[in-house]
């Protein structure tokens, strides 16, 4: 049965998601809005989990390597395992599968959550962490969507092209606290609003601006710390990196962008599509009961004014802000910092470039300008193993095609040095059919970086491999 329905106004969409996925029971709903698809999936009535069409395994995955930081896990090869499962499902649907991609897609991140549990890898409470803090940031943007109508459609297992069907019974994943969830997001919204208009998304891009900071009292060692991670990440990321909340990294860095020592960029796409430039509504949950009523916050202005008076009062001088704000990233910045995914104030990630191309080696040196990285640049792939063993980099970008000793061959001499084996090795690339890929499996790569390749694109994927 595949039911279409509309959800009247954006106060009674959570209240409509979870009524259906109650009426539903086994299945998806999925809730179309202009540039994205929003999805539930349920089992027996309860939500498991929520996603959306604007790169959901770059969230997954982040989010694994956030919530496993300081655990025994190894996060880093945990995430670049799941995302192994996620291609091979993708590719496996993509050829065996009259679904639409979108449900392709939706049923691959599906089979990744599966997986991670049945992986054994993950304790029941880390993986119900997981699916909440996923969940948790596909709701807070589905919240902020206009008022309008939304078309609905509920999914039932048994109709739905390539539908999970092997899990081991219904609660083969935790179920979402739907009601803590909701509580949550409300209260977030509410921060966030207070942060208005300097910062109204987690996807912003923090970078310095040259000029305030020298006229600034930041000291030297902060100003380096900020040196190394404002580089085009996304505030979201910079989080991850420093084993913060994106909120409260969000409230820290809200005085250095008054300030002017900050400033913020738009949001890569495609996350500049999600609704986050919208004002918050702050949605209320007003009822904790089956169901849940949700109306907006009456507090909604007084909040505004409050963000408003705030703007007005002195700020906080850019010092003040510096040792807040250092006393909470030195933490985690500093030589001391124990966390497995830390970066600390002296570390500089060492990236070697492989390709007979001065164009494409300029190219990727220019991108990756920053005090986090240390970059060799290798235009003769027959050197390239013995600078590798030298240098002992912690990401290597190959290029495919080279005279002499190719991408593929030098990966081979990689994968069997034991010293150098446990690289990441990213091929460059302007070949994407199958039989590359399937060659470049055999050989051990790690990832690929398509050409002609956006500064995007290649700090997504450093940023995806940044080790341990």
């Amino acid at each position: 049965m595949m039911e279409a329905t509309c959800i009247p106004a954006a106060e009674h969409r959570t209240q409509s998601l979870l009524q259906q996925i109650q009426k539903l029971g086994d299945g998806y709903i999925q809730i179309s809005s202009p540039e994205i698809e929003w999805f539930a999936y349920g089992r027996e009535g309860q939500i498991q989990y929520l996603t959306n069409s604007i790169e959901p395994f770059e969230r997954l995955s982040r989010i694994l390597r956030k919530c496993l930081q300081g655990t025994a896990i190894n996060a880093q090869g945990l995430a670049l395992q799941a995302r192994a499962q996620y291609e091979q499902a993708s590719e496996v649907m993509a050829n065996g599968s009259s679904a639409s991609p979108l449900l392709q897609e939706l049923d691959a991140y599906h089979q990744v959550l599966l997986w991670l549990k049945a992986s054994g890898q993950l304790n029941h409470d880390q993986l119900s962490q997981i699916t909440h803090q996923s969940s948790l940031e596909v709701l807070e943007s589905f919240w902020l969507l206009p008022e309008e109508d939304l078309n609905l459609q509920a999914i039932g297992l048994t109709e739905a092209q390539n539908t999970p069907s092997s899990e081991s019974g219904p609660t083969a994943l935790p179920s979402l606290d739907f009601v803590a969830l909701c509580t949550e997001v409300n209260t977030r919204l509410q921060r966030w609003e207070t942060f208005q208009p300097e910062l109204y998304s987690p996807y912003q891009r923090p970078y310095l601006s040259g000029t305030p900071l020298h006229q600034s009292n930041l000291s030297p060692e902060f100003q380096a710390r900020l040196r190394q991670i404002l580089i085009g990440f996304s505030l979201r990321q910079v989080a991850m990196l420093l084993n913060q909340d994106d909120l409260s990294l969000a409230e820290q860095f809200l005085p250095l962008v008054r300030q002017g020592v900050i400033k913020l960029h738009e949001p890569f796409a495609p996350f500049d599509r999600l609704p986050w430039k919208q004002r918050p509504h702050n949605p209320k949950v007003s009822s904790l009961g089956n169901s849940i009523p949700v109306a907006y916050n009456t507090k909604a202005t007084q909040l505004t004014q409050i963000a408003q008076m705030s703007s007005e009062l002195p700020s906080r001088d850019a010092a003040s802000a510096g040792v807040s704000l250092g006393t909470n990233l030195g933490a985690n910045l500093g030589s001391g910092a124990s966390a497995p995914s830390e970066i600390t104030a002296t570390k500089t990630w060492k990236i070697v470039c492989i390709d007979d191309s001065p164009a494409v080696l300029n190219e990727i040196n220019r991108f990756l300008q920053a005090d986090l990285f240390s970059v060799t640049l290798i235009d003769d792939s027959k050197k390239a193993l013995m600078k590798i063993n030298s240098i002992r980099p912690d990401v290597i970008l190959l290029d495919a095609n080279m005279p002499g000793v190719d991408g593929y061959q030098v990966c081979t001499m990689l994968r069997k040095s034991s010293a150098l084996k446990h690289i990441p090795v990213i091929m460059v690339t302007g070949n994407r059919g199958l039989v590359n890929r399937a060659r470049a499996k055999m050989v051990g790569i790690t990832d690929y970086l398509n050409k002609p390749f956006s500064q995007k694109e290649l700090l997504e994927i450093v940023f995806r491999h940044l080790s341990e």
